[in-house]
């Protein structure tokens, strides 16, 4: 950061009250929603509870559970088997609980003060060998992970292990393959100790790899479900209930077979139902005699899906998008659904505040749950079954596409409406085709966590692009013809990589969100005072030269909320403090 004269930093801090002024004005004179007796539709409205967010229910009915898998861990004293690992499968059908149970082992203390290495690895369908080496490196030293090859990633992970005690979950687990395992085991024989945990559907899995023998979790039973579904539908167990709707609730959860899932989704979608003929509809509903698959439980969710109102239809089918265990944040959620047109535009609130409305009542529902994460950051996730519930009630009205395998689209991809690209693993390598106009129709495009280095000039003609993500990528520079994108509304671009920004970023005009890493060494061209259409922008580079932006553009930036970390003065400024 390069130092400046008393009279200029002066001349700064009046510009900064100045600005606070102005915006403050400014949010005096603006009506949100709750200052006018405006209402939508009966059904878009649900009543909110008094907390800003609902906590996740305690764990009910799995300490019997618990103690076992626990009392099988702790019961380890040396070796175990050729690997030095042992392997315990938890088995059980989707949605009866088996990652929960994981989890409250996982953090029970004694568990925690018998391995000094820990690390939870979500594996899902994809049993890529170098990506579940890098996930588990990733969790066990909390730190990025770069490397690509095989042999380096085994090295490195026998490094880790070597001479430690480690327990390892790896969640949600497909493969049956020998081999690979057998590579993964190998791997970690360095340990003095080590117990893995494996929790699937599948019990032929467990019988490929186990050490140990499997531990089957069964349905609850009727007492522990209905102490479920009263914590979620009536807000709390001590309450007293209503004859009438306690004997339906009994009805609904002996319908719900004891899978904890199943409780839970019908009980959060009951939670602000005063209306007993809805709870009625709900017991007598068709669905519940739908045909299932073995391993899933479609129709108890479908009936908690039929039951949300179409704007939140929309909204849910959306993660159709998403892999299955992938941990998102809700702004970047709500940024897409602006993006791609899913919210129900009115001329009373801006979209930002509708879409946390609809995030929020998801959360409520269940149908998106709360992850937090050793770094602190407040995410989320969507369940496995809640996913498939997504592709079945989509169809085919959502095509997503792998970015792996642009390279191989032709024009006829111009047919496309809509369209959604994302990678979700660490530094994948992926090339983007030089010309991309055949991929007009494109709005919303996701790169974050490639190993990408630099966007082609063609992303310019992508004149529709709503929505455009290099969050930690290796991208230094964007190109110039970008500055054509005049429909461009989020732009996250938190990469400490980035170096340098168009000379002609004013030009998108659409611009609303803008998210830039804080300490990369990035320059800021003149003209980001033109984009006063942004909300939100996260720092602001201030320089000297006739090129570089100054301070007092952002006398214009009136419509920005939240934080704005200011760089290039003697010391990082937070607007909200100047």
């Amino acid at each position: 950061m390069v130092p400046v004269p008393d009279e200029l930093a002066l001349r700064v801090k009046r510009i900064l009250e100045r600005f606070k002024e102005i915006t403050k004005a400014w949010n005096d004179l603006y009506l949100d929603e709750a200052d006018a007796p405006f209402r939508e539709e009966e059904e878009d409205f649900l009543p909110r509870p008094t907390t800003p967010h609902v906590e996740e229910p305690i764990v009910i009915g799995r300490d019997d559970d618990k103690e076992n898998i626990v009392k099988l861990l702790l019961s380890m004293n040396g070796a175990c088997g050729e690997n030095n690992a042992s392997v315990l499968p938890i088995i059980g059908m989707g949605g009866v609980g088996k990652t929960t149970l994981a989890q409250i082992v996982y953090n029970d203390p004694r568990i925690t003060k018998q391995f000094e290495l820990m690390g939870w690895v979500h594996v899902s369908e994809n049993f890529d060998l170098k990506s579940i080496m890098s996930k588990i490196i990733i969790s066990f030293t909390r730190k990025p992970c770069q490397i690509t090859e095989l042999d380096q990633l085994e090295y490195m992970l026998m490094e880790q292990v070597v001479g430690r005690k480690f327990l390892l979950v790896l969640d949600d687990v497909w493969s049956e393959r020998k081999d690979l395992w057998d590579a993964l085991l190998s791997a970690m024989s360095t340990a003095q100790l080590g117990a893995i945990l494996v929790t699937t559907r599948n019990i032929n899995v467990s019988s490929v790899f186990q050490t140990m023998p499997p531990y089957h979790v069964g349905c609850l039973p009727f007492d522990e479900s209905w102490q479920l579904f009263k914590q979620l539908a009536f807000c709390r167990q001590d309450q007293n209930i209503e004859k009438a709707f306690e004997e339906i609730g009994r009805k609904i959860v002996q319908k719900c077979g004891g899978l904890p899932l199943a409780v839970k989704a019908i009980g959060s979608a009951l939670r602000f139902e005063e209306d007993e003929e809805t709870w009625t509809d709900i017991l007598d509903s068709e669905h519940w005699d739908l045909p299932i698959r073995e391993d899933i439980v479609l129709p108890t969710l479908k009936l908690s899906y039929v039951r949300m109102p179409i704007h939140l239809k929309r909204c849910f089918v959306f993660f159709t998008l998403f892999p299955k265990g992938h941990i998102f944040l809700k702004e970047n959620v709500i940024y897409l659904w602006t993006s791609l047109g899913i919210l129900k535009q009115t001329s009373h609130q801006n979209p930002e505040n509708i879409g946390n409305r609809y995030f929020n009542d998801l959360l409520h529902r269940t149908m998106v749950q709360r992850v937090l994460l050793d770094e602190g950051h407040n995410c989320f996730t969507i369940h496995d079954l809640f996913l498939d519930l997504a592709k079945f009630v989509s169809g085919e009205d959502i095509l997503k596409l792998d970015t792996q395998y642009m390279p191989y689209l032709n024009d006829a991809s111009q047919n496309l409406r809509r369209c959604f690209s994302k990678l979700f693993s660490h530094h994948i390598n992926v090339i983007l085709p030089e010309d991309l106009r055949g991929l007009r129709h494109l709005r919303a495009l996701d790169l974050s966590r490639s190993a990408l280095t630099s966007l082609p000039e063609s992303i310019g003609e992508l004149k529709l692009l709503r929505y455009l993500c290099i969050f930690q990528t290796r991208i230094a520079k964007l190109p110039e013809s970008m500055c054509s994108l005049y429909n461009l509304k989020v732009l996250d671009a938190r990469t400490n990589m980035l170096r340098e920004l168009p000379q002609d970023i004013q030009k998108l005009v659409s611009l609303q969100h803008f998210c830039l890493d804080l300490w990369s060494p990035l320059s800021m061209p003149t003209g980001i005072g033109k984009l006063t259409r942004l909300k939100t922008l996260t720092r602001y580079s201030v320089g000297t030269g006739n090129w570089h932006c100054n301070i007092a553009e952002l006398h214009h930036l009136v419509n920005i909320h939240g934080e704005l970390c200011i760089t290039g003065l003697s010391r990082v400024t937070n607007i909200d403090d100047a």
